[in-house]
């Protein structure tokens, strides 16, 4: 079928919607590479969960560090109260 035989919904789309698709598909395809990752280079998914291990080792160190201030606090007090123990 010759161009000007082809119904006007083809020669529409041929003119507004092909380029148009074709401009949504690479819009689809950089936000697949964001958030999985594109070249070697680790995806919004990937840095979410590096993020939320980084956030449990901290909080897991925090916690260490208050329970050793509390048992600083507490030894001190009792040599204070009971010196010679």
């Amino acid at each position: 079928m010759s161009p000007s035989n082809r119904p006007a919904c083809s020669r529409q789309f041929d003119a507004v919607c092909k380029a148009e698709f074709e401009r949504l598909n690479g819009k689809l395809d950089r936000l697949d590479g964001c958030l999985r990752g594109s070249n070697g280079e680790p995806g919004m998914k990937v840095r979410l969960d590096r993020l939320e291990q980084s956030e449990v080792r901290r909080i897991k160190l925090l916690w260490m560090i208050a329970a050793s201030v509390v048992v600083l606090a507490v030894s001190t007090i009792w040599r204070w109260l009971f010196p010679g123990q």
